[in-house]
Order: structure tokens, then sequence, then C-alpha cells
């Protein structure tokens, strides 16, 4: 009878310490989730913040730059006395003052946020996390066939601020006057309302509803054509590159200054103006159609046309000197917020 009590008691402590220690592992999968969340909601918001701050310092350049590219062929073409850079400086500080630097940097932030949160959902659902399962990691062609079709779905969410943007941009409405776009959602409107698309095209309710939203894509085959390759290129091309550097110079990283800033600053320096120069036509040529909407154009393959046959290639590289001038701190940022993920993954 005691033996028999006793085994009971035994076997209720035995299951007593493998609920125990169930609950135990429980709660530490659970704070292990709870940290790993906490550390992607950390880097989520210092990513947008580091992206949207950077972009607000550097919105001033990126106006200047877009009018540069726009103005020798947009139909709101405004006389300006040059179209350099500091002719436009001038031109908008005269003319708008210091404020309207900024101009349709509104657009230009929301598109940026959506930008990062979805990259960063779907670069650790498609690509970092299969990694962790590997541990010979991707090829370089894998590399670029992940990039390219995350940046092409990231591309086709957010094209309609990337659009909203340029036009914003190059309002060079004078202060006192009526803008030509009050706003985000002003401008999303009367790109769907577009009469010059309405009036020229006999269309079904459901044809005319098509080519409405339509509007809010312009360019994006030219958007296509030339972010895409960047996006499928820069960071395996930064892998590489990064690599060469660190193997290169890797004892004297532990202890020379100098040579840890530059091993931070040249891989990413490279790769930008690198693509950049290759790219830049196609930015300009998806510009000037998201200025001139369908104005003058049959469709997409008839505006790259009409737009390569009235450009000289010197007329595609407009404003790309004041560009240069983003690579170095844009690139730093954006390749560094890269390197904190796959580090943040792998720990």
């Amino acid at each position: 009878m005691a033996n028999s009590k006793e085994q009971t008691l035994s076997s209720i402590q035995k299951e007593i310490r493998e609920k125990s220690q169930f609950y135990k592992r429980q709660k530490a999968r659970s704070n292990s989730a709870f940290s790993k969340l906490s550390k992607e909601s950390s880097l989520l918001l210092v990513s947008c913040f580091s992206i949207v701050s950077t972009n607000t310092i550097l919105a001033p350049i990126e106006r200047v730059k877009t009018i540069c590219q726009t103005d020798f062929l947009s139909i709101n073409k405004v006389d300006l006395k040059t179209n350099r850079p500091l002719g436009v400086y001038t031109a908008i500080c005269n003319d708008q003052g210091v404020l309207n630097f900024l101009r349709g940097n509104m657009a230009n932030s929301y598109k940026f946020i959506l930008q990062t949160c979805a990259r960063g959902y779907l670069y650790q659902r498609f690509h970092l996390s299969p990694k962790e399962r590997d541990a010979n990691g991707y090829t370089f062609a894998q590399n670029v066939g992940i990039n390219s079709a995350i940046s092409l779905l990231i591309l086709a969410i957010a094209y309609p601020l990337d659009l909203a943007h340029t036009r914003m941009t190059v309002d060079m409405t004078k202060q006192g006057q009526k803008r030509i776009y009050s706003s985000v959602a002003d401008c999303f409107r009367k790109a769907r309302n577009s009469s010059e698309i309405i009036s020229s095209i006999e269309s079904s309710p459901t044809q005319m509803k098509f080519i409405r939203y339509s509007d809010l894509y312009r360019g994006f085959g030219m958007s296509i054509a030339g972010t895409l390759p960047y996006a499928a290129l820069s960071f395996p091309l930064f892998d590489l590159c990064n690599k060469f550097t660190w193997d290169a110079s890797k004892e004297l990283d532990q202890t020379n200054f100098y040579v840890r800033v530059l091993n931070r600053i040249v891989p990413p320096t490279v790769v930008m103006c690198l693509l950049s120069s290759i790219l830049y036509p196609f930015e300009t040529a998806k510009k000037l159609r998201q200025v001139n909407g369908s104005i003058g154009f049959k469709n997409s393959l008839s505006s790259s046309f009409q737009i390569l046959k009235k450009c000289k290639i010197t007329d595609l590289y407009r404003g790309y000197s004041i560009h240069l001038l983003k690579v170095i701190p844009y690139t730093f940022i954006q390749f560094s917020i890269y390197q904190l993920a796959k580090k943040m993954i792998k720990d």
C-alpha cells in the first residue's frame, strides 16, 4: 500500500516537472519570438527614420535635379534663364522661397516608408529566412533573381507615389499663385481625371476606368528598365565589392580608423556610381513620361521613341552632376541598414 502511494506521488511529481519544463520552454520561445519581433520592429523604425530624414535633407538637391531633367521637354515648361542646377536653385529661391525646396517631399516620404516596410517584410520572408536553413547561402545569380522579384513588386506598389512626387516637384508656381497640385491626394485625383486622356478616347465605362487609373503608372515601363537592374544588382555587387575590400584590408580594419571608414564608404559609393552612370538616362525618360502624362503619345512604346527622338544623349544626363552629391550620404545609409539587417538575422 505504501509502495503504491509512493509510486502515485512519484508519477504526480514527474508530471508536474514535465509540465513545468513544458511551460518554461513555451515561455522561452515566446520571449525569443518577442525579442526577435522587437528587433525587427526597431530595425524597421530606424530604417524608415534614417531613409526619410536623409531624403528630406537631400530634397533640395533632388528637386533641382528633377527640374533640370524635365523642364526642357515639359508641357508646363517654365522660362528659366538657364537649365543648369545653379540657375534652377536661384529661380526657386527668388520665385517660391527657400521652404519650397521641399515641395513634393511629402509624397517622397510616403513612398520611402512604404518601400522600406515592404522591403523589410519581403526580404526577410523570401531572402534571409531561407538562407538560415541553407548553410551555403545563395549564389550571385540567385541573389539577383530574388532581388529582382522583390524590387518589381515593391516598385509596382509604390509607383503612384513616385509619380506624384515628380509632378509636385516640377511645379514652379510662384508664391501667391495657386499650385497645380495642392496635395498628394489632389495629384492622384487630377491624374485619374486627366481630361486629355478622357476626351481623346472613346471607350466603354470599364475601359475608361482602367485608363483613368493607368495614368498613375505613366512611365512604369521606363522605371522597370532603370530601377530593376539597379535593385537587382546593387546588393549582390555591394557584397562582392565589400568582400574584396574586406579581404584586402582585414587586419588594418581593426586598428586603423581611416581604413575602417573607407571600408564602409567606398564599396557602396563605387556600386552606386557605376550603376547610376549606366541607368540614369532611364530615370530621365521616366520622369519626362511622368510629367507629360499621355499627351502626344499613343502608348508607352510610342512615348519612349518620341522621347529618344527629341533628346540628345547629353539631354538624358541633365542634372547628373548634382545627382552625384547624393551618392555618398544616401548609399552609406542604405547599405549600412542592409548590413545591419544581415547581422541581426544571423544573431
